[in-house]
């Protein structure tokens, strides 16, 4: 298989993204990618209300980063949720 860079990315550089927006900048299904968070392959959400999960802008762009660069996370390589402590002020769902 060849090396594909992912698109650029169509998110915000902070706040929060919901799930139709994620899938539009990493191609998997929505059963795969609820599969690599369960697996911890992909960065796991933040649960906003008891229907609603959202994920960090920046933990998107980390792990389009990693995919990018070829780092990939392996099956029992857990990524690691960015420090809150980042350039945002406001965070938007």
């Amino acid at each position: 298989m060849t090396k594909q860079n992912l698109a650029p990315p169509k998110i915000p550089e902070c706040g929060f993204i919901r799930l139709k927006q994620v899938l539009e900048v990493i191609p998997v299904s929505k059963s795969s990618w609820w599969d690599g968070i369960r697996r911890g392959i992909y960065p796991a959400g933040l649960h906003v209300s008891q229907r609603i999960t959202a994920w960090r802008c920046s933990d998107i762009q980390a792990l389009i980063d990693r995919i990018n660069t070829g780092n990939q996370p392996l099956q029992n390589e857990r990524i690691q949720n960015a420090d809150t402590a980042n350039a945002c002020t406001e965070d938007h769902v």
